[in-house]
């Protein structure tokens, strides 16, 4: 991607949808964003965290205080017989 692709999506970005994208490039510039992280802004990961917390919002989840209470949690599912 060149300097003048990254203008060109700056420029196509509509008004509304700005709000946080000058944190974004800060973060970028001052080399605080991993780009080896960069799947994690695209589009459809992003759809998938909206519908996660979501599901947090709507109590569709369980969280977990420690590792150990997740691991005992997973341990009470019985197996899944191959079918």
């Amino acid at each position: 991607m060149t300097r003048a692709d990254v203008h060109r999506l700056v420029d196509e970005i509509p008004d509304e949808k700005l709000e946080g994208t000058d944190q974004l490039l800060k973060l970028v510039k001052a080399g605080n964003l991993n780009p080896d992280q960069a799947w994690f802004w695209a589009d459809e990961w992003q759809a998938g965290e909206r519908e996660v917390d979501g599901e947090l919002k709507a109590g569709k989840a369980i969280r977990f205080e420690t590792d150990e209470a997740f691991s005992a949690h997973l341990d009470g599912i019985p197996p899944v017989e191959p079918t």
